[in-house]
């Protein structure tokens, strides 16, 4: 979903790509010192503060950004994902919602809605979300392992396990389908 090729900030870039992030973060700060209006560099600089879990600065940067261009479908994912990290579902939902209804076929949107959904307590709607997903992207790693997880708090524990070992397959070292399965073996 986040792309950097068609960045012309190289520098912030370069540093993001290598997890450097404090030192993209100082950049990302003398930029803005120059230009505060300069929406892609508060939306690097609400991923980096994401990744930093420094989720309130992110959302703060995310929503600086949003008030420059309110239709922006990376700034509203960004700004829905941090909410989401904290478990602010009520708010991550529809900031989610509008990513989606700008770009509905996106599986990172989709995911992140769905779950984001799921953990809000619309279990069946997050989970149709999930799915659909799903059905685009049949082995992204991180959508089955959100569905592995939402499956497993909903009691659907052949599903969730049938989940866990497709991202298994595509990665056995994830830990939380390592996790997932171990659960469900460990209850049956």
């Amino acid at each position: 979903m986040f792309t950097y090729n068609d960045l012309k900030n190289r520098d912030i870039v370069e540093k993001v790509n290598l997890a450097r992030y404090e030192e993209a973060e100082g950049l990302c700060l003398k930029h803005l010192k120059e230009d505060p209006d300069d929406e892609e560099v508060l939306l690097l600089l609400t991923n980096i503060y994401i990744n930093l879990e420094q989720c309130g600065k992110a959302i703060r940067s995310g929503q600086r950004a949003l008030k420059l261009n309110p239709n922006s479908v990376l700034g509203h994912f960004l700004v829905g994902g941090a909410y989401g990290v904290v478990g602010e579902f009520d708010k991550a939902v529809p900031h989610m919602e509008i990513a989606n209804k700008q770009d509905p076929n996106n599986v990172d949107i989709l995911r992140a809605l769905g779950f984001s959904l799921f953990e809000r307590g619309e279990r069946k709607a997050g989970l149709f979300v999930l799915e659909r997903a799903s059905e685009i992207s049949p082995n992204d790693e991180r959508t089955l392992t959100c569905m592995a997880l939402c499956n497993k708090k909903q009691g659907e524990y052949k599903k969730a396990l049938c989940d866990a070992n497709k991202v298994l397959k595509i990665n056995p070292s994830n830990a939380i389908a390592c996790e997932v399965k171990a659960e469900i073996v460990g209850d049956g």
